[in-house]
This record gives structure tokens, sequence and C-alpha cells, in this order.
């Protein structure tokens, strides 16, 4: 079974005729591979419905097709230019056209002019059969030509020409050998369409280059164009919202989680607080607290406070510590000894460099003793020169 590229996958491919004319159509399915042609008024609904695209090829002699050179470098600028570039090659106003292209190479362009009203009229028409296409393209540019050589599809009355350098016709068939070139100097490829066979069945391998010119552009481009790129796009907006929430609580229970260590650093400078002064009713501020106490015992000297210096240094490392509690806190002769419970030495150790990486700290780990499944520990902290 012939297949195609990967652009036509699960694609109805559909060669329309007219208004009054049944339709040819066949399905490329996900592999690629291209189905049976059938003709019939219209695909059942089923297979409407199931497709990812719709690509419908439609004839050739109600379009003008050129190739020409444009200084563009993208489509948007080819389609601005390409009016002023065929206005003397096209019969009529350019501006009451409808225009499309696509690049063929390095600077050239196939054209293609159209009349709106036309394509307002094969739009309604295939609408009227519950067809909704996603692209309406040339018929002929399905039918690919080489380097060296032609290509000619006789479909009874109308024949579909291809020629090297993009040149692309149709003709009426008994046309065809007065405006062919001579074939001693250039090869021609000919095919027939067999009485009650279908020209799609030849044209499909090649409808994705005609694919590639699209004239359901600008106005025409149907509602549901894009629908799945939307749909995607709108999927990674709540995937990128989720994230937002999901980090949003982290940083909040994150924020809860310091809040109790310092909670609890506070309880316990409460608590040594109240074990030096018993007699203390409240200690709305156990640090501030310590500190006046401390002064006031001390006649206010500079270094009075020197321990408490070193508890508000070391508190907000501390409070970052969610594995470490700590279990004591002990001042003498400026030196701050903090007695703590740890899960490991290596957790210890890991708190002693933080420590010790905090300016104006100098911290040491004096003991570690395991206990149970828990290591106790020391940390001597002293004020760093």
């Amino acid at each position: 079974m012939t297949t195609v590229s990967p652009s036509l996958r699960d694609t109805l491919l559909i060669h329309w005729r007219g208004d009054q004319q049944a339709l040819d159509w066949l399905r490329v399915d996900g592999a690629g591979r291209i189905g049976l042609s059938q003709r019939e008024h219209a695909p059942p609904a089923s297979v409407l419905a199931a497709v990812r695209q719709i690509l419908v090829l439609a004839p050739s002699e109600s379009i003008s097709l050129l190739t020409c050179n444009l200084p563009a470098r993208n489509a948007e600028q080819a389609l601005q230019a390409a009016p002023f570039a065929v206005e003397e090659q096209i019969a009529g106003n350019v501006d009451a056209l409808h225009f499309a292209v696509a690049a063929r190479g390095p600077g050239t362009w196939c054209v293609a002019a159209a009349e709106p009203a036309l394509l307002q009229q094969w739009l309604a028409a295939l609408a009227a059969r519950g067809i909704v296409p996603d692209c309406i393209s040339p018929d002929v540019l399905a039918l690919r030509a080489g380097r060296e050589h032609g290509s000619v599809l006789v479909d009874g009355d109308r024949a579909l020409v291809a020629l090297p350098g993009d040149r692309a016709f149709v003709v009426d068939s008994e046309l065809l050998d007065s405006v062919l070139p001579d074939e001693s100097e250039l090869h021609i490829e000919r095919r027939h369409v067999e009485a009650g066979g279908s020209a799609l069945s030849v044209l499909a391998a090649g409808a994705a280059r005609a694919g590639e010119l699209n004239l359901l552009t600008g106005g025409f481009a149907p509602a549901h164009r894009g629908a799945d790129l939307r749909q995607r796009w709108a999927r990674i907006g709540w995937i990128a919202a989720a994230a937002l929430v999901l980090a949003l609580v982290h940083l909040k229970l994150d924020e809860v989680r310091l809040d109790r260590r310092v909670q609890a650093l506070n309880a316990e400078m409460e608590r040594v607080y109240r074990a030096r002064f018993p007699e203390a009713q409240s200690v709305p501020n156990p640090l501030a607290q310590m500190r006046n106490a401390v002064k006031a015992a001390t006649g206010g000297s500079g270094n009075a406070g020197a321990g408490l210096d070193l508890l508000s240094l070391s508190a907000p490392v501390l409070a970052s510590q969610a594995q470490i509690s700590l279990q004591g806190v002990e001042y003498r002769a400026g030196v701050l000894s903090l007695r703590l419970s740890a899960p490991s030495i290596e957790a210890l150790d890991g708190l002693r460099e933080s420590l010790a990486a905090t300016p104006g700290l100098k911290a040491t780990l004096e003991t570690a003793e395991t206990q149970g499944e828990a290591v106790e520990g020391r940390i001597k902290l002293e004020a760093r020169a």
C-alpha cells in the first residue's frame, strides 16, 4: 500500500468537481497509508468526525497559478508582494482577487489567485454536505514533474499538466498535444484515468505538496483551524498554573516550618530566662528580656550580652534545620554551647559548617554521642574576631 508524507497522516482527501457532481474521497491513516478512493455525494459522518484534517483538491482551471520571484523572507511578506508582482499577468482587477502563496525555493514562490465569490460558493456547497475543509488547493499541484521530465494526467475531458520549473496548468484533453513541448526534447510521462476510475488515487501521492498552497487564509480560514494548538496551549497553561500553586503551597509550608522553629527557639530562651529569673511573671520577648536582664546584672557593660549576640546570629541557621532540635543553651566566658539532637553525626557537622559560615561566628563541634537512633551533640560558638 502506498504511503505519503507525514504531514498528510490521518487526513481526509477530497477531489472536488463542483456542486452538481459527486466527489471522490479517500482517507490517509495515521501511518500514512493511502486508502481506496470512493465516489459519492459525501463521506460518512463518522469519517468526517474522526480525521485530523480535511484537504480539498479543487479544479485548477478556476484558479490562476503563477510562479514568480518575490523579495520576501516569509509567506506573509510574499502574500503582500504577490498582487503587484503578477498584476500584468492576470486579467482583471487584482485588488478584487484572493491570493495564496507557497514557497518553491529561495526567492521563488507559487502564487494562486481566485475569485472570492467562487471560494465562498465552494465552501457553502461543501458545508451543505457536512464538510468543513482545513485546506483547499489547486488539484494540478498534486501532480509532480521532475527536473528533466513532465507529467500529464488525462481525466476525461480535462488534462492536468506539470512541467519542469513548477509550471502547472489544466487544458482540454483535445488540446493537450498542441500545448505540450516537443517530447523529443523533454520526456513526458502520460497517465490516463480509466472510465469509472479516480484521479484522486494518483493525486494522493502529491497531495502534501499541493497542500502547501492553501487558499483558506485570511477571512476564509475556518473557525476550527488551530483548535488543537489552542487546546494544547490551554493544557500547558493549566499545567503551569498548577505548578505555580504547588510552588506557593511549598513556600507556605516552608514558612510554617520555619515559624515553628523560631517559636521553639523562643520557647527555649524563655525557659532559660525563667530558670535564671524565676520571679518573672511574663516574657513577651525572651531574647530582649534576657539581653536587658544580663545588661542590668552586669552594669550594662559592652561585652555583657555577648552570649545573646551569639544566639541571635545563630538563630536563623538553627531555624532552618528541620531535622535538628535544640535541647539546651549554656553561656560561659564568651562561649555559647548549644546542646543538640540530630539524626546523624553528619547532620551535626553540616550544621557546624553552616554556623561557621555565618559572619561573626566561629563554630566547633565539641561532642557527639549516639543515643538510640539519634545523636546528642554539643556545638561551641564564639565571636569571630
